[in-house]
């Protein structure tokens, strides 16, 4: 369940990506890292469900500094 998750984010943020590298267009650059945010997220799910704390510990604080960049882009 969460490893399809992870795959369908990643999926609609390299579409998001692709589309605003062939159009120059670059607002959606925001929601691109809430999509990575997530798919960071399920990652530290993941790992804290295999007990690797460690791992799950660095994937949160990622997911928290990129969360604070897609927040302050959108400002």
């Amino acid at each position: 369940m969460i490893r399809g998750l992870r795959v369908v984010f990643a999926c609609f943020a390299l579409c998001i990506a692709v589309w605003a590298l062939l159009t120059g267009i670059e607002d959606f650059s925001p929601y691109a890292l809430f999509i990575i945010s997530a798919i960071i997220l399920f990652l530290a799910r993941s790992e804290l469900k295999a007990n690797r704390k460690l791992n799950a510990i660095l994937a949160f604080i990622g997911t928290s500094l990129i969360l604070l960049v897609a927040i302050y882009s959108l400002i």
